[in-house]
């Protein structure tokens, strides 16, 4: 879902990691001014010394552990902000213990260490663990200490998310929310190919004429709280067809899905909107955290490919929650986070990280898009490290069709 207003196994002979990648200052900021406390386990006590003395040279708050065991001890007497574990320990593996820590901690980060590029061993840690990041040895202490900023920037973030929680929004305005339905209107964003600068997609964007849903977010929202997504998404499918006609060169359209429509059987009929073009559209898969709540969701997936859609799942890169959906539908387009590809020109770690997702994608067969670009310079960047599809301003904006 991109508007520009947003595990792979991994090559080891370049260290990777997975997960979301929010600016260091900004991380530093938000894990406010204590220490960060990090709890380092590894079987092996050279990879302890070497790995710890560059982590306390960063200025955490180090604590080691040589096995599952010891560091469940340390845990039950000693709170951390995050964990990183090697995957492969005596007696159990790395996603075993994180799993444990997950259910007992919830709130302590989870962030794997291994030497190893199994694909399964990558679905044990986001599948058992929920783990927030997957590197790839070898990697080195900045490296690392770059994910522990983060893990511990989105812990603070989440816990104050929940703590405000506490006081309800006003309830929307049913009436409003129903007249601005007849106000939408579709903006399209190119999204092309990084080989040619050709026009392969463009995405719909919702948009409303009604100043109280300027934001496509907060139109969104409000359909969450009435219980009208399904409406929503129906009424946006609609405004689609009536554009495809229109939309330039026959190019495919990227539509976005909330996971509360996958339930409407609209979606799939054969005298649905879409579905004499299903051959051009590409269901974007959107706020995936709703998706556990869907039942048989590989199933219904199915059903939209074998009706000619593809699939695609977006901020590949964002945390468990896209890493989980990944791991579920392997789909046939990935979008990476904005926030990765944000300055990914000026940093080492991110271009390692997006390298090592756009191979894995390559392997299987999918295509990957590079949202959020901004600058010739990032373009240049994921161009170079293999992105497929380019989308962004620099690429340019969305905009009405020309009539």
């Amino acid at each position: 879902m991109s508007d520009t207003t947003k595990p792979a196994t991994l090559d080891s002979k370049a260290p990777g990691v997975t997960g979301p990648v929010v600016e260091a200052s900004a991380a530093g900021k938000a894990a406010g001014a204590g220490t960060i406390r990090v709890l380092h386990v590894d079987d092996d006590p050279d990879v302890i010394a070497a790995l710890s003395l560059g982590l306390r040279r960063q200025r955490f708050e180090v604590f080691s552990a040589g096995s599952a065991d010891e560091a469940l001890r340390l845990l039950a007497r000693q709170e951390v902000d995050v964990v990183v574990s090697d995957e492969q320990m005596p007696g159990t593996s790395g996603s075993k213990f994180l799993a444990l820590v997950r259910k007992q901690w919830p709130e302590t980060m989870r962030i794997m260490l291994s030497g190893c590029t199994d694909f399964r061993a990558t679905l044990d840690a986001i599948n058992e663990a929920h783990v927030f990041r997957f590197l790839t040895k070898p990697c080195s202490s900045e490296d690392v200490a770059f994910c522990i900023r983060q893990a511990a920037a989105v812990k603070v973030a989440t816990r104050a998310a929940n703590e405000a929680g506490g006081t309800p929004a006003p309830a929307p305005d049913a009436g409003r929310f129903t007249k601005c339905l007849d106000t939408l209107w579709m903006a399209y964003q190119p999204v092309v190919r990084a080989s040619s600068d050709g026009v392969y997609a463009y995405e719909a964007l919702v948009r409303s004429d009604d100043a109280a849903y300027a934001s496509a977010l907060d139109l969104i929202r409000h359909a969450e709280r009435l219980s009208a997504i399904e409406i929503l998404d129906e009424r946006i499918r609609e405004r689609i067809a009536a554009d495809l006609d229109q939309v330039p060169g026959g190019a495919n359209v990227l539509v976005n899905v909330h996971p509360r429509s996958l339930l409407d059987e609209g979606l799939y009929a054969e005298d649905g909107v879409l579905r004499h073009a299903s051959h051009r559209i590409i269901f974007e898969i959107t706020e995936r955290e709703g998706l556990d709540a869907i039942p048989d969701l590989k199933q219904r997936v199915s059903r939209l490919r074998r009706a000619g859609y593809r699939i695609a799942v977006d901020d590949l890169g964002s945390g468990y929650a896209g890493l989980s959906t990944f791991a579920q539908l392997v789909p046939d387009f990935v979008k990476f986070d904005m926030e990765l590809i944000r300055g990914i020109d000026g940093s080492l770690t991110k271009a390692k990280l997006l390298g090592s997702m756009a191979s894995l994608c390559r392997d299987l067969k999918i295509l990957t898009i590079a949202e959020g670009i901004e600058t010739t310079a990032e373009k240049k960047r994921v161009t170079d490290l293999g992105c497929d599809l380019l989308q962004g301003y620099q690429i340019g904006r969305p905009a009405r069709l020309k009539s």
